[in-house]
């Protein structure tokens, strides 16, 4: 088991932005479709014997919907992310830990779930020591939330957040599946895509970015301005209050190789 936590790996925005929003995170962040959990016990075999470790779990949103389904081991290293997943008192194991430093012995886990989280540790130290703490035939499955800006007054909402983006990383730009090219790890085994509906009061928007990582990082009066031009806008296009906040769900699983090979980081 490796013992060390390197902060260093942890990018900025990560630590500051979701350390500082994390009450928000939980407020506005969406649920995940049912057909996804459904694809995802199915991948991966779930059962009650089954040991998960969710990385990366923030406040535990995912966490909440593998509890029931395995012994699931919890690992967050932004301490704000994990106060708030104690106080949701799952019967879970909540531990500090990175992707490249998780707190499991060898082959300790026969699935690793990340959820909205790997586009912020996508290399190849993470994916080592991911494949370490899998048992033989373990699986490791991506789930990612994406606001579907094929919706017109989303993509205004998009729009007017993306240029406070700076180098922040994000699934959308796919520069995360570069690490699974070259290596002998893991083997990509499905990709399935869902779309679904939230449906959210405008102040559970406003909290929902909020939460991202690059807006809660503005200094306030700033932050206090994209929120406000957010609000202006979509209480314009939703007088009511309500609205149905379009998704895309996609999971990703790999299956973990027996033979890794010698390689090179």
């Amino acid at each position: 088991m490796n013992d060390t936590l390197p902060n260093k790996s942890l990018h900025p925005s990560a630590t500051d932005g979701f350390g500082s929003g994390a009450s928000s995170y939980e407020r506005g962040r969406p649920g995940y479709p049912a057909p996804l959990l459904v694809a995802l016990r199915a991948n991966l075999g779930l059962s009650a014997a089954s040991r998960v470790i969710d990385l990366g779990a923030g406040t535990g949103k995912f966490t909440k919907l593998l509890a029931p389904y395995a012994t699931v081991a919890a690992v967050e290293p932004v301490a704000a992310m994990r106060s708030v997943l104690i106080q949701s008192r799952l019967s879970i194991e909540i531990l500090e830990g990175t992707a490249e430093s998780i707190p499991v012995d060898d082959g300790g886990a026969d699935a690793v779930v990340v959820a909205q989280a790997f586009h912020w540790f996508s290399r190849a130290e993470a994916l080592r020591e991911i494949h370490r703490v899998l048992a033989p035939n373990g699986k490791l499955a991506l789930v990612w939330n994406l606001r579907d800006e094929t919706t017109d007054w989303v993509a205004e909402l998009m729009d007017t957040i993306r240029p406070f983006e700076g180098d922040t990383p994000r699934y959308t730009s796919g520069a995360w599946k570069s690490v699974f090219e070259d290596q002998t790890w893991f083997k990509l085994e499905s990709h399935q895509t869902w779309q679904h509906f939230e449906e959210q009061s405008i102040e559970d928007v406003l909290a929902h970015v909020a939460s991202i990582s690059y807006v809660s990082n503005l200094k306030r009066k700033e932050r206090k301005m994209v929120l406000s031009t957010i609000e202006r806008r979509l209480k314009h296009r939703h007088p009511q209050g309500r609205l149905s906040f379009p998704y895309i769900s996609d999971l990703w699983c790999f299956n973990r190789c027996e033979i890794a090979g010698d390689q090179t980081i």
